[in-house]
């Protein structure tokens, strides 16, 4: 399976969910309009605040529930390698975010692992103490119905995640599994606090409409409180997909301070497990 990146700092195309000769792009086929697009659906956004300025945009240039996006994003890519670098008068730092998944020439085993590698790097050019978030947000798209889809939070060796099942999944279902977002709770010599803080909120609904998909449709309700704060409310504790309507959405925030002159990486983790396929798979061995 794979996810693509795109110039636009969107991601889609998933081919994990058993679906290598069908690259999943629509949310769903009776979900109709301008941006029924999976590639919307799983944004990153970036907070900084410094003196007494703040300033939130998603990490991308396809705008998403009237939140504001970056100005301009050069794009480096090399398979399975892609690298963004974020262009905006607005943003006091540097930002680029790589996206890659393990593979290896004569490694089979780490080369199956089904996980994309996302890292953030962020520089501090100036001689001002910055608070920066990095969002990342994830759809669930377990199972071939929306309807009972929900998320939880999982802490795992070391890291915080969320976790996107289905109930009740056709035994035979190509799509019935489990997607992980995670994130490192806190890496190795990082001090809780101002340091390093990681938060979530687990579960909204994602789309406003059972059978449209338009701009205004789409609600992203962890965006308010991150570009407030640069952090979500720990909320873990969200309602499972019932309808049409429920397209169960849930987000991660790192929130960390960056010294002047310092860099710093923040990683996420997006990974899947779909046993459900004749042939099996390599990673499940």
């Amino acid at each position: 399976g794979a996810l693509q990146v795109f110039p636009d700092g969107t991601r889609g195309a998933f081919t994990g969910l058993n679906n290598w000769e069908q690259p999943l792009h629509r949310l769903h086929p009776f979900r109709l309009g301008t941006a029924d697009d999976l590639r919307q659906a799983n944004p990153y956004g970036l907070f900084v605040a410094w003196g007494s300025r703040r300033i939130a945009k998603l990490l991308q240039r396809s705008p998403i529930a009237g939140c504001p996006n970056v100005d301009s994003i050069t794009t480096e890519a090399d398979f399975p390698i892609a690298r963004l670098v974020f262009h905006d008068p607005q943003l006091p730092l540097q930002a680029s975010l790589l996206h890659f998944s393990p593979f290896l020439p004569g490694a089979t085993r780490d080369s199956s692992l089904p996980v994309v590698l996302s890292i953030v790097e962020l520089t501090n050019p100036t001689d001002e103490v910055m608070t920066v978030g990095v969002l990342a947000c994830c759809l669930n798209i377990v199972g071939s119905w929306n309807v009972g889809r929900h998320n939880r939070v999982v802490r795992r060796s070391g890291l915080i995640g969320l976790e996107c099942r289905r109930r009740h999944n056709h035994p035979w279902d190509p799509r019935a599994g489990q997607i992980l977002l995670a994130t490192e709770e806190r890496p190795a010599g990082v001090r809780p606090g101002p340091d390093w803080e990681v938060t979530y909120l687990a579960s909204w609904m994602y789309a406003k409409e059972a059978f449209r998909a338009n701009v205004e449709d789409r609600y992203l309700a962890a965006w308010e409180p991150f570009a407030q704060e640069g952090r979500l409310p720990n909320l873990a504790r969200g309602r499972e997909a019932t309808g049409e309507l429920d397209e169960p959405m849930g987000a991660l925030a790192v929130r960390l301070r960056l010294a002047p002159g310092a860099t710093r990486q923040v990683r996420f983790y997006y990974a899947w497990f779909m046993p459900n396929h004749v042939y099996g798979h390599q990673y499940q061995r």
